[in-house]
């Protein structure tokens, strides 16, 4: 025992130490940020170059160290969205240069976003030029937009039309002995399809057809137009699935052949030669450390601007290795709380990325943009995706606003659980058990649930998406008939729903800024943004309040550990199918 007793001694001992080296280097850390981070410092004549090649979230990821000390290197939409307003009242920022590759990960309601905020660029008389390389037809949706479109001799061009594809697990569960028991609310709900099915269903193929047929018509005629060609030709042209660069630019998909080298010598060379030998750029990054005060747009009258992104699920928002962003319900409506109760917000926009996920977290966050509404002024900004979960804790706004190619909509549920028994057999497991009380067996995973069972389970199920469904009809002046064909799993592009009226109006988060200042009687030039939550200190981020999974620490290394293994996956894909001598274009 005193052996045991000392060890243990020795061990405190040396983890104090240890922790106490780790807070002395984070205040010193701190300090060195604070004292010589004076921001950013851009020359005249730079260019602002963003650098688009792995993940676009919408938002800060949880636990992202801010600034430039330590900081990681995710370019989120709203930080793009800010650089480019700002070059655009800069006159240092001569113009802009994006540099892409074919594994950005952008949703088409960002790349809308970004094309619109181009075209802002481009309107303060500034150039914007894109340098790609590795091209595929959601890049070329976005370099199209710019004046010019590079590419280096070896990059990778494809041009393929658009694929849904579905994923389906049932024959390996069978294989397993697992059965899935799901209750699906209902025929459009194809989510369940995974587990349920072997392909897609009809009405699953239905709608993905409907959904990716519109896609395909707004990109590939906006394609043809951008680069001037007959849409004809754009379809001759893909039917190749792809070609060399040298090819692309002789049929006018890009302008030339020109390495990264060459396009900065290039606008060297058109400048006044003040810049010195090496081309002037400024980022994303360095542009927070520019307020925008010092640009110009220093209003005083506040709209917050809280942001919602991730799969729906948990308490705080967090970093999933799997799944990514995760949106928890605390966080969020602590969020939307403090921009309730402050008096100096006069109007709130919730900026909404989601695909659904938990039905009571998203109700509890949900009844939190309720009473905001009552309050003040909520407009709904949806960005890629309001589906499911991500509809329900939008559609007790005051208004919501969709692009036009965001998925909106999903109104429907699953639930269910998996009989397990035939894989304990396989692998020699046994459970048993004793009850009180009924129904204590629902749900258990070693048999299948009985008639009985498995009909209070999908009642109660029924029950509680009818009296969803029944608050969305009355908010949205529906009658239950007009909502059933709108529900029951069935999506929409923004323009589908506003037609439909289960969103009020089209626009990206400039429309939604706008739309609150005005239900807000604010005059545009008086409009102060503030972006909830808003980025935690260093300090704080190297000492971290959280415990646990939410701490800020643990979370920024799940979120760099889910973006490596996603760029990991989407370089390994593009290796295997773009390295490849591909035919010249027919003349």
């Amino acid at each position: 025992m005193p052996n045991e007793s000392l060890v243990r001694q020795i061990g405190r001992t040396i983890l104090v130490s240890v922790l106490s080296l780790v807070v002395i280097v984070g205040l010193i850390a701190g300090v060195l940020y604070l004292v010589f981070d004076q921001g950013a410092d851009i020359e005249r004549g730079s260019w602002l170059v963003i650098d688009l090649h792995t993940g676009l979230p919408a938002y800060d990821p949880p636990g992202q160290f801010p600034g430039s000390l330590l900081a990681d290197d995710t370019l989120t939409l709203q930080g793009t969205l800010d650089a480019l307003a700002k070059a655009t009242r800069d006159d240092r920022v001569r113009g802009v240069i994006w540099k892409l590759s074919s594994s950005h990960g952008a949703g088409w309601a960002k790349l809308d976003e970004l094309r619109t905020a181009t075209a802002g660029v481009q309107e303060a008389g500034k150039p914007v030029h894109a340098w790609v390389d590795a091209m595929d037809l959601s890049t070329l949706y976005l370099a199209a937009a710019c004046d010019s479109i590079y590419m280096p001799r070896g990059g990778y061009f494809t041009l393929q039309g658009m694929l849904r594809q579905s994923t389906h697990v049932k024959g390996t569960l069978e294989k397993l002995g697992i059965t899935p028991h799901v209750s699906k609310i209902r025929d459009y709900k194809s989510a369940a399809e995974l587990v349920t099915e072997t392909g897609m269903t009809a009405p699953a193929r239905e709608q993905n057809q409907r959904m990716l047929d519109q896609r395909w018509r707004r990109v590939s005629h906006a394609l043809a137009e951008d680069r001037g060609l007959p849409h004809a030709r754009l379809l001759e042209l893909m039917e190749l699935g792809g070609m060399e660069p040298e090819a692309a630019a002789e049929a006018g998909l890009i302008d030339r052949v020109l390495y990264w080298q060459g396009l900065e010598t290039r606008l060297l060379a058109a400048s006044d030669g003040s810049e010195g030998p090496l081309l002037p750029t400024v980022t994303p990054a360095d542009y927070r450390d520019v307020a925008w005060s010092d640009l110009g747009r220093d209003g005083d009258r506040t709209i917050a601007i809280v942001h919602a992104q991730g799969v729906i699920g948990g308490r705080e928002n967090s970093v999933n290795p799997l799944l990514g962003i995760m949106m928890g319900h605390e966080s969020v409506v602590r969020e939307l709380q403090r921009a309730r109760l402050d008096e100096d917000v006069e109007a709130i926009v919730l900026r909404v990325d989601s695909p659904g996920g938990d039905g009571l977290t998203s109700d509890l966050i949900g009844h939190e943009v309720a009473l905001c509404a009552a309050a003040k002024p909520t407009v709904v900004s949806m960005v890629d995706v309001a589906a499911s979960g991500g509809y329900q804790i939008a559609f007790r706004a005051t208004e919501m606003l969709a692009g036009r190619q965001s998925v909106v909509g999903s109104i429907g549920s699953i639930a269910g659980f998996l009989d397990m028994s035939g894989f304990h057999d396989r692998i020699g497991l046994s459970k048993d058990a004793v009850e009180a009380g009924p129904m204590a067996s629902l749900g258990r995973d070693d048999r299948a649930p009985t008639p009985a069972e498995w009909e209070a389970f999908e009642t109660a199920h029924e029950a509680g998406f009818m009296a969803w469904m029944r608050e969305v009809a009355d908010r949205r002046g529906f009658t239950m008939a007009e909502m059933e064909e709108r529900a029951f799993g069935r999506v929409f592009t923004g323009e589908e729903a506003v037609a439909n009226g289960l969103i009020d109006g089209l626009g990206d988060l400039e429309t939604a800024v706008a739309r609150a200042a005005e239900l807000a009687e604010i005059p545009p030039d008086e409009v102060r943004r503030v972006h909830l939550p808003e980025p935690a200190g260093l300090l704080a981020s190297i000492m971290g309040t959280g415990k646990g999974p939410a701490d800020p620490v643990a979370m920024a290394l799940r979120w760099r550990l889910y973006r490596e293994l996603k760029a990991e996956a989407a370089l390994t894909r593009q290796m295997m199918t773009t390295d490849a001598v591909l035919a010249p274009v027919p003349r």
